[in-house]
């Protein structure tokens, strides 16, 4: 990526900038190279020497989004409580919230859902050492990032109804009984 002229980032950021926008109205397979290239104001040739299709800019945009979710978090100090650390992730979705509402989506796919949610599980094991490996761990892993983005969703559908530190102590309090019952059942 930083090999690329000023040029190539400004066309694919337009690219990606509008779809996002159209991502809001309408599902990825209903998205067209035209309409892209209409909105981001760039020929259909360029969009090609990019991308292949639709689906690969939402993976080149996917991309960018969970790396700048993993500098985002990485900037949260280690002095953080896993509290601290999800009031923080909770601003950071509210200001993302209009295309993580679409990539977080049950209709995205679920792909993006599970990067996201693991780039954001790293941290939290980092923070808690209470968070222990066993045979189970793959469950409630998955128990917590489907949960969770439910969660998440459900705010930002209510258009954000309850504060960030009020989600935050849900989330916290939920995956730490969900911790706390995974240690219970680890084999001794």
């Amino acid at each position: 990526m930083e090999n690329e002229n000023q040029r190539v980032r400004l066309t694919k950021m337009l690219l990606k900038n509008q779809l996002q926008a159209l991502l809001l109205q309408k599902p990825i397979g209903r998205v067209s190279v035209k309409e892209l290239c209409q909105g981001a104001g760039v020929n259909r040739s360029t969009f090609y020497q990019h991308y292949a299709d639709p689906y690969a800019l939402l993976g080149d945009l996917e991309d960018d989004i969970i790396f700048r979710t993993a500098e985002f978090i990485g900037r949260i100090g280690p002095e953080k409580s896993g509290r601290q650390y999800l009031v923080a992730l909770m601003a950071y979705v509210r200001e993302n919230a209009p295309i993580l509402s679409v990539l977080l989506s049950p209709e995205s796919g679920g792909g993006f859902q599970r990067r996201f949610m693991l780039v954001v599980l790293r941290r939290l094991r980092a923070l808690d050492p209470a968070l222990v490996e066993s045979e189970l761990t793959p469950y409630f892993t998955q128990f917590l990032l489907m949960g969770n983005i439910g969660i998440i969703l459900q705010w930002i559908q209510n258009k954000f109804d309850l504060p960030d530190e009020r989600v935050a102590e849900m989330i916290y309090n939920l995956s730490d009984t969900l911790v706390k019952a995974a240690a219970a059942n680890r084999p001794r």
